[in-house]
């Protein structure tokens, strides 16, 4: 019996009521918190074992030794649910703080909240804690915050835009996701690099700040496979069942596939091996290794089950895991996937697959250019059919123009169902800019040339008349000019379109970015290209992507005359086509890496004129919009069961024709 007062009772009721709960660590809030949303565990709660290389990173997170984590590994292992949604969950609700969410794009922010977060939360207890109305709501889609109904938020910052998007919030804690995507300074910044600026909005909270960063690796030079090596780089050492040695297993550890016939052969025999002993490793093996799996660090080595070696004297805490601890894919699967890059002609991707999807280790691009055409080369495609004569199985004629200052450069060909081809013309006209405005001189000759007959009607070698398809022309310079000649009465805007070359080296450098969906704007999506409404000028432009279209174009001309893809040149003799193969071989395609994309292929222009290429890769894509569906395909499409001559011009997209709004 208490000999206090029913007063002090109370008293002590009230204080313990109103004494704070005790903070559990983010290991103990995952497993007690988190239940799997998708996938073969879902609906089951969070366990650290479940994949035990989760139990080393959230200790050491734990561990308060750290205040910066980077971490990279196997995509489908719950990389992004482990380095990403539980520190966001960790900080707002059992810290109850703000949390910064850093992406390359704020357009990914909705997709991932969607994709990622949002199902996690949902699957919690803190589901009611989800707004009620705007961002973060059931149909609120997010673009910069969501505020949670106990106070904490989730502020959405970006690598693009300006650098006050970056700058204007600050935080205790930042999480970072695709952090190579934002390897790269914000446009037109004075300032450092954005995840740097990211992490200056930390800089109030000194030691107590936290960063959290996770990407799947790309290359050597990229802002993850850094921040690894500039942290401990620390690695996973596991027990083997069998010589009870701790070893680090890698990718040179995977065998049985090399000598396989097939790939289900391949698949059966792979297993990881020991590197101490040499015993193979069954399911069972490889999931009590894992364990049974430590920590080493750099510097660090394990002598009989002891951690030799001192800390490294950092205060970031970079951590890797491959396949091998990737319980959730069989050896085998990987042992196939290794048996298909060796026995596949697309080895290149292949091998970037294997590399940072499975074993979290950088892609060493080839050192090569992608696409070499030879004057040569091109000149060998001369052939005996006469300038302006179409091939009497055509069937598409395409052309592009191409507009400057002071002339127009276009170019025509004539296109096969198998996507072979022939240059039937290419040439010049004038545009009057000394006379006249900029503006009325390229409206006037486009009027000129198109009146002219605008080479829209073209005699087969059977003497038989064909009429062009597709005619685009480029808009990127004087485009109000392109677009008032496309709503000209007497200009067919289904036949004659406005175009716009986005790429490397394209006027003002701006990159093919494609939808994901066509909607009131997009049209129609292509290969690489799509079709969009401009209703503020009424006309319809197609947008494509100038490095992927010249390298179809290049690829026609290096394939062997005969053969499905092989482009032709009309007759002449090299010295009549000398200007043409110059401008056409005038750029080259080869890889590098681009912060953000990885190793990206691309165009570099070898000298100015080039024009003549962009009017080619321009007939390219028109083709691809006809229906010529084979051109840049890796295989010949199926037969269409339409065989009706008159149902080829179906096969292509087509839009209703317009009666666009006059001055």
């Amino acid at each position: 019996m208490s000999n206090l007062s029913p007063l002090a009772e109370e008293t002590l009721r009230l204080i313990e009521i109103a004494r704070p709960p005790k903070t559990r660590t983010i290991r103990e809030f995952a497993e007690q918190e988190i239940i799997i949303p998708n996938g073969q565990y879902e609906g089951w709660r969070f366990n650290a074992n479940r994949q035990p290389y989760a139990a080393l990173w959230l200790d050491a997170v734990d561990s308060n030794r750290w205040r910066h984590f980077a971490s990279t590994g196997a995509t489908q292992s719950g990389k992004t649910l482990l380095c990403c949604v539980i520190p966001i969950m960790y900080h707002l609700f059992e810290m109850q703080e703000n949390v910064l969410f850093g992406l390359p794009d704020k357009n990914m922010a909705n997709d991932k909240w969607l994709e990622d977060i949002e199902p996690v939360i949902r699957r919690s207890r803190y589901a009611d804690l989800l707004p009620l109305k705007g961002e973060g709501s059931r149909g609120g889609i997010v673009k910069n915050a969501v505020r949670f109904r106990n106070g904490a938020t989730l502020k959405i910052i970006s690598g693009g835009g300006g650098d006050k998007s970056r700058s204007a919030y600050t935080s205790r804690v930042l999480v970072i996701t695709e952090v190579d995507g934002m390897d790269e300074q914000g446009g037109g910044s004075r300032e450092t690099n954005k995840i740097s600026q990211m992490m200056g909005r930390l800089l109030a909270y000194g030691d107590n700040s936290r960063v959290y960063m996770e990407c799947t690796v790309s290359i050597e030079k990229g802002r993850i496979w850094q921040e690894y090596l500039s942290g401990t780089e620390s690695k996973i050492a596991t027990k083997c069942p069998h010589c009870n040695e701790f070893v680090t297993l890698e990718r040179e550890d995977l065998h049985g596939w090399e000598s396989a016939k097939t790939d289900a052969e391949a698949y059966r025999e792979t297993s990881y091996y020991c590197n101490a002993c040499g015993e193979a490793w069954n399911e069972e093996d490889r999931k009590q290794a894992n364990l049974d799996s430590v920590l080493l660090h750099r510097g660090q080595k394990i002598e009989d089950g002891k951690i030799l070696g001192d800390y490294p004297d950092t205060h970031k805490f970079s951590f890797r895991w491959s396949s091998i601890n990737n319980l959730f894919v069989p050896p085998g699967l990987i042992g196939e996937k290794e048996w298909a890059a060796v026995n596949s002609d697309d080895n290149d991707d292949n091998e970037r697959e294997l590399c940072q999807f499975f074993w979290a280790i950088p892609y060493k691009p080839p050192k090569w250019d992608v696409a070499t055409l030879t004057r040569d080369g091109v000149m060998s495609r001369i052939n005996k059919i006469p300038r302006n004569v179409v091939p009497d199985d055509t069937e598409k004629i395409t052309m592009q123009i191409d507009l400057h200052k002071f002339l127009a450069y276009y170019a025509i060909v004539a296109w096969r169902e198998d996507a072979s081809s022939q240059i039937i013309d290419y040439g010049m006209f004038d545009i009057p800019s000394e006379q006249l405005s900029v503006e009325v001189a390229m409206l006037s000759a486009l009027c000129e040339f198109r009146d002219q007959g605008g080479k829209a009607e073209f005699i087969t070698e059977g003497g038989k008349k064909r009429q062009l398809d597709q005619c685009w022309i480029d808009a990127g310079y004087k485009g109000e000019v392109v677009y008032e000649f496309i709503k000209s009465k007497r200009t067919d805007a289904n036949i004659w379109r406005p175009s716009i070359g986005l790429g490397s080296g394209q006027y003002k450098g701006k990159n093919y970015y494609e939808p994901k969906k066509k909607g009131k704007s997009v049209r129609y999506i292509g290969q690489r290209y799509h079709v969009s409404l401009d209703s503020g000028r009424g006309v319809f432009v197609v947008s494509v992507d100038a490095d992927h279209w010249k390298l179809r174009a290049h690829e026609a001309l290096a394939t062997p005359p005969g053969r499905s893809g092989c482009m032709g040149l009309f007759a002449g003799t090299q010295r009549d086509h000398l200007s043409f193969v110059r401008q056409i071989t005038a750029e080259k395609m080869v890889e590098e890496f681009v912060p953000g994309k990885g190793v990206v292929r691309k165009f570099v222009r070898l000298h100015r004129q080039n024009h003549w290429l962009d009017c080619l890769y321009g007939c390219c894509a028109s083709a691809h919009f006809c229906g010529i569906e084979s051109i840049g395909e890796k295989k010949k499409p199926p037969e269409r069961k339409t065989i009706r001559k008159s149902a080829i011009q179906e096969t292509a997209p087509r839009f209703p024709k317009v009666t666009f709004p006059r001055r």
